[in-house]
């Protein structure tokens, strides 16, 4: 795993032990979410809706904040990070969260309206039948009386190897239809009008709005993830189309439109290819269409 937040995570924590004194209610606001990632993106997604999207391993974030809601008098006694089910394997993975990245330890430090914000990423395979049990325990002690305040969040969900894809599927997973228009802009209402390649030089001025329409489609029976999608043109700089690195849904359809001002009254030929990167089938694949405009 990795860490952030300005908190080693890395540390082993120590054996959990007893602090005495009574134990009282805690005034504590504590949270552990759990979310996808894309690349370097955090997303919306809980670790326990993640869609299967053509791959089997992707990339989580677990989010931990800790606030000790009532200023002064307080001492941390602990905060650890326990984990269960798929790290058991390795004998658990318990981290002392009250050590900071330069090894000092917070432990029985006084603190007032203290806060912690970190987080730590892991790779999880989908495809695989596994729990993922993460559990966050402060521990704190109120120097006036002794009162003890321990309290505890966690996140849990699980993975299962029915979700592995059949290699048989593979190849319907994958199909993906792409394809390019040009219109020219006759009638301003939707640009209504005639294929680019069959309009004649006009007669009032050779400049025509015309509008390259590109049409993509996920047809195969599963979810895909788009890397990337735009068009490049000859002559041109390229031009992203839609966003990256985001879900498309089986058997659904995207729209593009690009308007521009063209001079039909000079000789020549462009030609505009539409091209997407894509993960499906649990591999990365390109498709692609081009319109040759012959002016």
């Amino acid at each position: 795993s990795e860490d952030g937040g300005g908190v080693n995570l890395a540390v082993l924590a120590p054996a959990p032990g007893t602090i005495s004194g009574p134990t009282v209610p805690c005034e504590i606001d504590m949270r552990v979410r759990c979310k996808l990632m894309r690349d370097t993106t955090v997303t919306n997604v809980d670790c326990e809706n993640i869609p299967m999207e053509g791959q089997c391993t992707v990339k989580v974030r677990y989010l931990y904040f800790v606030h000790t809601l009532k200023p002064g008098g307080t001492t941390l006694q602990s905060l650890t990070r326990y984990r269960k089910g798929a790290h058991e394997a390795n004998g658990g993975d318990n981290k002392n969260m009250l050590i900071d990245t330069n090894g000092v330890s917070s432990v029985g430090k006084t603190v007032s309206d203290w806060v912690l914000n970190a987080w730590e990423e892991e790779s999880v395979d989908l495809c695989s039948t596994n729990t993922y049990d993460t559990k966050v325990e402060l521990t704190t002690k109120k120097i006036s009386t002794g009162q003890v305040c321990s309290r505890s969040e966690g996140v849990k969900f699980s993975t299962s190897a029915a979700n592995a894809p059949d290699p048989s599927d593979v190849a319907e997973q994958c199909q993906v239809t792409m394809n390019v228009e040009c219109i020219v802009c006759i009638s301003n209402e939707g640009c209504g009008g005639t294929d680019c390649n069959y309009y004649a030089d006009p007669k009032n001025g050779c400049t025509k709005p015309i509008r390259y329409k590109y049409k993509f489609t996920n047809g195969g029976s599963s979810f895909i993830t788009i890397k990337s999608v735009g068009r490049t043109r000859t002559d041109e700089s390229s031009l992203p189309l839609g966003g990256t690195n985001y879900i498309m849904p089986k058997g659904s359809t995207q729209f593009f439109g690009e308007d521009i001002d063209f001079n039909f009254c000079d000789n020549g030929e462009k030609t505009t290819v539409f091209e997407a990167t894509v993960v499906c089938g649990g591999r990365t694949e390109t498709f692609n269409a081009d319109y040759k405009l012959i002016y």
